[in-house]
């Protein structure tokens, strides 16, 4: 990708009104899209287009574009399971009735480029949003309105005149009638972000300044046009979608993303073509599970053990890091920003820890022993619930020394509803210190003492493996 630009413009380090992102609530409603009929074709020609598969290695790669079912529906959280039983029956019973082959019409014009559906597939298309429709009023309680408008297939939308030419050339390249199979997704997405444009992080940018927002290569951050006063030329505000954290950022370290990027994909029903011809690898019609839950993406990528019959009695190491630490998210300077001058502890963001241990040598030992944030705690004690609602049984707690693991060790316990009955076993050798300090000597951590004070749950009666 090469060597990151320098930030257009130069600023001061001032103050932008910051604030975490709220951890959605139990029970709360979020959107839900069952925005996909994907048809897949094998493209006529090798042309670059937006939303070829670049990863798939096999040779006729395949590219997905999708008509609109439902422009949005609500479900609270926990009736989320009635819409995927919901996509289930309807997909159930129009599996073998989608063409293998569809009769498209190309439509151009200065601002929109696609395929737009002939009636014979559309009205089938349509039968099945009703029939979705019927179930998950019936099943998760929820009204949904199909979409009324003509059912499209978008190729590319809102883009500059100049490219008209070529992206109509590369429309023409495309062969409507090869063969194509469908699937039927359904999506949630945050509805705090409907209206701000999305960007991705092209480099990783560390903070100057405490207003101003850390960068990882591939973050999406969210920007209101409309909120951009603060800014100085070349500089946003936005709102991280990975850390909940707000504040500046240059923005020729971003590129322009959609928000369909951020929208979080919950289950997919495959159908067979009428034709009979199933796709590769598959042998009937199913519903594959993209991810588990709908919980934040790094929650869901650590509770990949599943559980079975046969397992359920096995002894097993369960290995997880800790939630997220308070400096990564807002930098290295984090102490400076949460200390008033008369040394009283406030919270400068809500995302910062409502409050930090005591301990007895200095608070400036917190600097490389940070804690965890508050999204940390709610992710660790998310985990707990998951693993309490697999029944997972835990006999014993391994952590390292530094704070933000025994706080993640701390609150999955609470999730696992043992916080009272397990205690946590402290072994230095656990501690990454040659990866993450650049000192060769190991931070002074918090005492057994000062940790039970702060009441956490440590085993004092633990022998030590090894020490520093």
């Amino acid at each position: 990708m090469g060597m990151p630009p320098c930030p257009w413009g130069a600023r001061q380090g001032g103050k932008v009104s910051v604030g975490g992102m709220e951890a959605l609530k139990n029970g709360a409603s979020r959107e839900t899209h069952s925005s996909a009929l994907i048809q897949r074709w094998q493209p006529c020609q090798q042309h670059p287009w937006n939303g070829v598969d670049d990863e798939d290695e096999d040779e006729d790669d395949d590219f997905d574009v999708f008509p609109t079912l439902y422009n949005s529906l609500r479900c609270e959280d926990q009736k989320v399971d009635g819409l995927y039983e919901a996509l289930r029956r309807a997909g159930d019973r129009f599996s073998i009735c989608f063409p293998s082959v569809i009769s498209l019409s190309l439509h151009a014009s200065s601002s929109y480029i696609g395929f737009f559906v002939s009636d014979g597939p559309a009205n089938t298309i349509k039968a099945f949003a009703a029939a979705f429709a019927s179930e998950a009023t019936t099943l998760a309680d929820c009204q949904v309105k199909p979409s009324t408008k003509q059912l499209h297939l978008t190729l590319a939308n809102k883009f500059y005149p100049h490219h008209q030419k070529t992206l109509e050339e590369l429309a023409i390249s495309i062969n409507p009638k090869q063969s194509c199979h469908w699937t039927a997704t359904l999506y949630s997405r945050d509805m705090r972000f409907v209206h701000y444009q999305v960007l991705r992080a092209l480099f990783q940018y560390k903070p100057q300044n405490i207003d101003e927002l850390m960068l990882n290569a591939g973050d999406f951050i969210y920007v209101d046009r409309a909120q951009q006063s603060e800014a100085c030329n070349g500089w946003v505000i936005g709102i991280s979608h990975r850390t909940g954290g707000r504040g500046f950022l240059p923005e020729n370290y971003t590129e322009k993303a959609n928000e369909s990027d951020t929208w979080v994909k919950h289950r997919e029903y495959v159908f067979i073509p009428s034709s009979g011809q199933l796709p590769k690898n598959q042998t009937k019609p199913y519903i594959k599970l993209k991810e588990q839950s709908p919980m934040p993406r790094n929650v869901v990528k650590m509770l990949t053990v599943q559980l079975s019959t046969k397992t359920a009695n096995r002894r097993g190491l369960l290995v997880m890091r800790h939630g997220e630490r308070v400096d990564q998210v807002f930098g290295k300077s984090w102490l400076q920003q949460c200390f008033s001058a008369d040394g009283e502890y406030c919270q400068p963001d809500l995302n910062f820890p409502a409050s930090l241990p005591d301990r007895k040598d200095s608070i400036k030992f917190f600097e490389c022993d940070p804690p965890l944030t508050c999204c940390g705690i709610f992710q660790s004690r998310l985990i707990g619930e998951a693993l309490l609602e697999k029944k997972v049984s835990i006999s014993c707690v391994y952590s390292s020394p530094a704070l933000r693991c025994i706080q993640t060790a701390h609150h999955v316990l609470e999730g696992l509803q043992l916080e009272q009955k397990a205690k946590i076993r402290i072994e230095p050798g656990l501690f990454e210190w040659t990866k993450w300090e650049t000192s060769t000597i190991a931070p002074s951590f918090m005492t057994w003492k000062e940790l039970a004070e702060a009441k956490y749950s440590v085993d004092t009666t633990y022998k030590q493996v090894l020490h520093f």
